[in-house]
């Protein structure tokens, strides 16, 4: 065996026991990385909430009609998103009240749009603390590292030891009403959810519900914090999600709250029908029309362009008529050049040579008398071809 074998030989077992060497002492490291939402998370936000419920033993319903929520099946829970203001009047509002007084527990997410005209939360008195303006540090926690969009506030349940992180910026701010709420949790600016008793059921009233959608479930403790309400005030019955609710087609709006305007609209709608229709009476006979010949048409548009000074372009229109005239009828003459041209033509026109040649070929513009010379010397030609 020749000594560069050999020495191919050695090296190849070098490397093969230094690469097993480094793979046997090597780290494994997981790395979480979000990626991108399918497109039926896309469509539902709080897609990841049902699932998760789904994995813990509950049953999840969807509401995405506000008809539905006029009949709740008794007992359960109801969470209830804002944005509703098209959607909730003073009986449906009621209704879900009575439903809560009955044993249910409303999770309800506060609508800063209606503020004080809400009448689900009319009851309770709450509205919007725009007098709480100053940041409470105190309150803020933050872990190592973390930006300012990761701060979290602590909160806990009464009875419970157990804290539960919950991103601080989530929640808004207001204020309660006359009714004290059994307890409440302070946020960033001010109360970021307060807790009502409601006759044989519970009312947790949260700032805001985006710490149920899909981005937001999993971080701190959301999840588990949301678990612990289910587990404490309504641990069975099914869990109604109404986040993205169909609004009202306009018969059900006009009749429900703007039933007021369709009388008046409608004798409006009357008068103007009276004001536009026509009166039926006798025959009239149909007015005929002029209707004016190609030559009249023709003669009004010579006359205009005479009134306008644009002789040059009938001029134009006559030459090359000529021109047309002569490949089809006079091929011969059409390829002379334009003097010997001008000559044949008079041969057989009898008329001026120069005559002819300035009224096919002059490029002066043309004055009236010019004109009227040259186009009696163009229908000559006609005539004469």
């Amino acid at each position: 065996m020749s000594r560069s074998v050999l020495l191919w030989i050695v090296g190849g077992c070098v490397c093969v026991a230094l690469a097993v060497y480094l793979f046997a002492n090597l780290e494994r490291v997981s790395i979480e990385k979000r990626g991108r939402m399918s497109l039926e998370a896309r469509r539902n936000p709080q897609l990841a909430t049902e699932r998760f419920f789904h994995r813990m033993g509950r049953e999840t319903a969807r509401i995405e009609s506000p008809v539905a929520l006029d009949a709740l099946p008794e007992g359960g829970v109801l969470v209830l998103a804002g944005r509703r203001a098209s959607l909730m009047n003073e009986a449906r509002a009621q209704r879900i009240l009575d439903w809560v007084a009955r044993g249910g527990y409303l999770i309800v997410e506060h609508d800063r749009g209606l503020a004080e005209k809400d009448p689900l939360l009319l009851p309770f008195g709450v509205t919007n603390d725009d007098d709480t303006t100053e940041e409470k540090p105190d309150i803020i926690r933050r872990e190592r590292g973390a930006s300012s969009l990761s701060t979290f506030i602590e909160v806990g349940l009464p009875g419970n030891d157990q804290r539960y992180r919950l991103t601080s910026w989530l929640f808004r701010k207001m204020s309660s009403g006359e009714i004290p709420p059994l307890w409440q949790v302070e946020g960033q600016y001010g109360n970021a959810m307060l807790h009502y008793a409601w006759g044989r059921g519970n009312v947790t009233l949260v700032g805001n519900l985006m710490f149920l959608n899909n981005g937001e479930l999993g971080n701190f403790d959301h999840a588990e914090f949301f678990w612990a309400l289910l587990q404490r005030y309504q641990p069975e019955g099914v869990i109604h999600l109404a986040a993205r609710m169909e609004y009202q087609t306009l018969w059900q709006w006009l009749s429900t709250t703007a039933w007021r305007t369709l009388p008046s609209a409608a004798i409006l709608i009357l008068i103007w029908l009276f004001c536009v229709m026509p009166r039926f009476g006798g025959v009239r006979a149909a007015m005929e029309t002029e209707r004016r010949g190609l030559a009249e048409h023709l003669l009004a548009l010579g006359r205009c362009l005479w009134r306008e000074g644009a002789l040059d372009i009938l001029l134009d229109t006559a030459r090359r008529e000529i021109a047309q005239r002569l490949a089809q009828r006079h091929a011969r003459l059409s390829r002379l050049p334009a003097k010997e041209r001008s000559r044949e033509l008079a041969r057989q026109s009898g008329l001026a040579a120069t005559e002819i040649d300035a009224a096919l070929h002059s490029n002066a513009p043309p004055s009236p008398e010019t004109f009227t010379r040259a186009m009696q010397i163009v229908q000559s030609l006609e005539r004469a071809l």
